[in-house]
């Protein structure tokens, strides 16, 4: 009898051990996985880094895949450890299962704010500093997280918009931009001198120190834009680089409405 009993000892105590290392087997390819992500994610971060200059949106983006691939490892991992100690899953996942349907219909919203910004940044749309148009605001981008961007507009508003509201972005400070003038004279006017003039005033404008760096082209005459009862809506519009399009345009108007004050050509 105690023969038999010490075989049934030895039997669970080899069943223990056989559990025992199959487990830390699970563990150590865990691991290894955790790793071998990491790596992978490490890599996709060097790409991206070089590709642009916002280590944030980069840094946000490979947070986002760090945490994806920990969580989905971790919840492989322990299913497998928990069949190894005869934990039945079966109950566990189908509690899981139907908890997920209920979160996921109250976070719908949510699911789509993380996977919009995902691609946001993913894709560069948006940079921190842009002034961009989204959801039908106008701003300066302070932050953009995956849940949300963060602007700024030009009074001080500062909005939070959910990422699953944006459907459009205007960016309006990406590359380059492009400063846009009107100029109104009366009908009776000569369009060629005033045209010239204001090629004089964008050569002068670009010569000047203080504006050479932020003007990038010659101004363009665009020609007469209106011809309203009460006067000709004249257009140019010069070439510039990004977030001087505001200045350039109120610096050209200025000089533009000297050189017609001097040259005797009047508005309506």
């Amino acid at each position: 009898m105690e023969q038999l009993l010490s075989l049934f000892d030895l039997g669970d105590a080899e069943l223990a051990a056989t559990t025992a290392a199959r487990v830390l087997v699970i563990l150590l390819i865990a691991w290894l996985l955790q790793r071998i992500a990491t790596r992978i994610i490490a890599a996709f971060d060097g790409y991206m880094g070089n590709r642009f200059a916002d280590l944030g949106r980069v840094q946000t983006v490979e947070q986002a895949l760090r945490s994806v691939a920990t969580a989905v490892i971790a919840i492989v991992a322990g299913t497998l450890v928990l069949g190894e100690l005869g934990i039945s899953v079966l109950p566990i996942l189908a509690t899981a299962g139907v908890a997920g349907i209920a979160i996921g219909f109250g976070a719908q919203s949510l699911i789509k704010d993380y996977f919009n910004g995902f691609f946001l940044l993913l894709e560069d749309q948006i940079r921190q500093g842009d002034v961009v148009e989204i959801a039908g605001k106008e701003g300066t981008v302070e932050e953009i997280t995956l849940r949300h961007v963060r602007l700024r507009d030009f009074d001080g508003n500062v909005y939070f918009v959910p990422n699953s509201e944006i459907k459009l972005v205007v960016n309006r400070t990406r590359g380059h931009a492009l400063a846009v003038i009107d100029a109104v004279v009366k009908s009776s006017q000569k369009v060629d001198e005033a045209f010239a003039l204001m090629r004089g005033v964008g050569a002068a404008l670009r010569s000047d120190p203080a504006f050479r760096a932020s003007i990038l082209d010659d101004v363009e005459i665009s020609g007469i834009e209106r011809w309203e009862p009460w006067g000709l809506v004249l257009r140019c519009r010069m070439r510039v680089a990004p977030h001087a399009q505001w200045s350039v345009r109120a610096e050209f108007l200025r000089r533009l409405k000297s050189e017609f004050e001097a040259r005797g050509i009047q508005s309506p």
